[in-house]
């Protein structure tokens, strides 16, 4: 049903095309021309660092969207996590990516925390994250500058022992995550 693996080159025109368009990108901290150039760079950048990794979400065989994991901190066993889902006839599975990753960083890296920042605006983001065990840890505000003005930013963590017991419900939701 659903697999992960790593951006590849060829997938970068449809991860940029997703990306530059308005309903994800209003949410995200930067924003990027739609210039092939630099996608490539981004990737080449991001092939390179050890504290990032990102996968394109593939539902039935068709590549839906992208998953990652930021800041990754081995020695604190932290991470953040971002995702969008690109394609608009699948948006609805929004909400059963998550428990996906969230199995991968607990149980294979054995991390003992996953941090979210969610823009302003972007309120079901913030609902579905406190729906698989998020806790609210504050507000930064005036965090971000975009579109002629500040933004505040949500910021929740999920704990490992908050996934377990809420993660029980989830426990079908394992796949591989294949390393670039």
């Amino acid at each position: 049903m659903l697999r992960f693996d790593p951006i590849r080159e060829e997938d970068l025109e449809l991860v940029l095309s997703w990306r530059t368009k308005q309903n994800i990108t209003q949410y995200m901290y930067t924003d990027i021309s739609k210039d092939l150039e630099e996608q490539k760079k981004w990737h080449q950048r991001i092939s390179l660092d050890p504290t990032c990794c990102y996968w394109l979400i593939h539902y039935q065989e068709k590549p839906i969207g992208v998953i990652g994991l930021s800041e990754i901190d081995a020695k604190n066993k932290r991470c953040s996590l971002t995702y969008y889902i690109g394609d608009e006839t699948v948006r609805g599975l929004g909400g059963i990516i998550p428990p996906y990753i969230y199995n991968y960083v607990f149980t294979v890296l054995q991390f003992k925390k996953i941090i979210a920042e969610v823009m302003e605006g972007n309120d079901q983001v913030v609902k579905l994250h406190q729906l698989h065990g998020y806790r609210h840890v504050g507000i930064y505000k005036e965090h971000i500058y975009k579109y002629d003005k500040y933004h505040d930013v949500t910021v929740l963590e999920l704990l490992d022992v908050e996934w377990q017991r809420i993660g029980k419900r989830y426990k079908k939701c394992n796949a591989h995550f294949a390393e670039n």
